[in-house]
């Protein structure tokens, strides 16, 4: 049940890579904070029309995770005791984890000049959570709808991790981070299973660690930076929705009896 198949340990260690990487970088030195407020600054290009919005999906997060849960718990009590058990740990090891590590491990040191309090801040776990209860959900979705239920999710998912970046809370660099957590948690309790063909999840990966280091090279317009920090987070998210998304193994099926000799 808890094995680690073919794909999914060499997911979920470049999910951690990922994570730690972004961290290094952003986190850690001057020029990654730089890039991170570049990034974060540029945001109020849409914060008069995003504010409102951005209220809204802070509490979408509770109403996300408590149907998660519950979905997990119902699937579980009908008989698909796995399936629910890894919805409901997803969504609470990724909670608990961003909420660990941003106070007790993973440190803000003041590199460069920020427009938010300096301190410990990656990853945001409340969309680590938000994130986690999307890939939950999309986790105990019917296969036939699996479709378009992953493109359903990447709205939402973006939508949640880049309102706290619109409402001053957090820098993008944690949001990113949040999301990566959560895809790692996904792929590691089995949630997600993805395939070794599944070139989105690498490709996305890699896309939202290299464009924040763009960014901190090239110091390009508030609007370009503004589209940078969207497709870090949308890069991010694809990669974790196409992991969750990936076929899973095939059910056994019981051997047919022979044709009938004429």
């Amino acid at each position: 049940m808890w094995t680690l198949r073919s794909g999914r340990l060499p997911a979920a260690v470049l999910l951690l890579v990922a994570f730690v990487l972004l961290y290094a970088v952003l986190v850690r030195t001057r020029v990654g904070q730089r890039a991170d407020e570049d990034i974060y600054t540029s945001a109020a290009l849409g914060r008069d029309h995003l504010l409102g919005l951005a209220g809204r999906l802070h509490d979408l997060v509770r109403v996300l995770a408590v149907a998660a849960v519950a979905a997990g718990l119902i699937v579980a009590v009908r008989g698909q005791r796995a399936a629910g058990v890894r919805a409901v740990a997803v969504v609470g090891l990724s909670g608990v984890s961003a909420e660990a590590l941003k106070h007790l491990v993973l440190g803000r040191p003041d590199l460069a000049p920020t427009s938010l309090p300096v301190g410990a801040s990656y990853p945001s776990a409340r969309v680590a959570v938000g994130a986690a209860a999307v890939l939950a959900l999309l986790s105990l979705a019917p296969a036939a709808r699996r479709g378009l239920s992953a493109a359903l999710a990447v709205v939402v998912v973006v939508l949640v991790a880049y309102a706290p970046v619109v409402s001053f809370a957090h820098r993008p660099s944690d949001v990113v981070g949040a999301v990566l957590l959560a895809g790692f948690w996904a792929v590691l309790v089995g949630a997600a299973t993805p395939t070794a063909g599944n070139a989105l999840l690498p490709s996305g990966v890699l896309v939202s660690v290299l464009l924040p280091g763009v960014v901190a090279w090239a110091r390009p317009p508030a609007e370009l930076a503004y589209a940078a920090g969207l497709l870090a987070v949308l890069s991010a998210t694809v990669a974790v929705v196409a992991a969750t998304v990936s076929p899973r193994d095939p059910t056994p099926r019981s051997p047919q009896p022979p044709y009938p000799q004429r």
